[in-house]
């Protein structure tokens, strides 16, 4: 008798021991563990909350709980840029990027000088504007300097060169392939004589 007790006791214990054994081993794989050599990131959080860690410290960001805080920009202002001629020169934030060659800036609607992108509809539209906004996304600040040669503008907008992020705008977008000089306004853009609109047929 005390022998088949002491049996029972054994399975028991036995089976309450693999259950045990069983249930850390299944709590430790249930849990996603990750870690991303990019940004040092490494825990346990649902997928979609370590997709939004990474991109937001791969953007500089900081993560704090389950939300991203990014740093704000930093504010440009007209006496880091020497301005040409003697047309308004300004530094705004980007409201909108309306196409490759328009951007909004302020409320007001600015449009490259010498630059032509294909408009809404036309094959390469999507590709330019989104070239724009990769380089200088809704939010940034940029310098705006307006042609002393066109200050009657086009069609309401202002026609300008505009910096951002480091880059002259109407360059990159000549630059990527996306563009083409528009070179009826070379005579009297002040801008014709710059480097890259001499590139590309001024």
């Amino acid at each position: 008798m005390n022998t088949r007790i002491l049996g029972i006791i054994i399975v028991v214990a036995g089976i309450a021991i693999l259950l045990g054994f069983l249930a850390s081993n299944f709590a430790q794989t249930t849990q996603d563990t990750f870690t991303d050599s990019r940004t040092g990131f490494s825990g346990v959080a649902p997928p979609d909350e370590q997709n939004q860690k990474i991109e937001c410290l791969s953007l500089g960001g900081t993560w704090s709980g389950a939300s991203c805080t990014y740093p704000p920009p930093e504010k440009i202002t007209v006496l880091d840029y020497e301005c040409k001629g003697t047309a308004k020169c300004f530094a705004g934030t980007v409201d909108r990027i309306v196409d490759g060659d328009t951007i909004t800036v302020d409320g007001k609607s600015i449009r490259f000088a010498l630059v032509n992108t294909p408009e809404r509809g036309e094959s390469g539209y999507e590709e330019a504007k989104s070239y724009i906004a990769t380089i200088c996304p809704v939010g940034s600040t940029v310098i705006v300097d307006e042609d002393d040669g066109q200050t009657e503008g086009s069609y309401g907008r202002m026609i300008a060169e505009i910096h951002c992020n480091g880059y002259n705008l109407n360059e990159e977008i000549m630059e990527s392939g996306l563009a083409v000089m528009y070179a009826g306004f070379c005579d009297s853009s002040e801008f014709a004589g710059e480097s890259w609109a001499i590139k590309y047929g001024c």
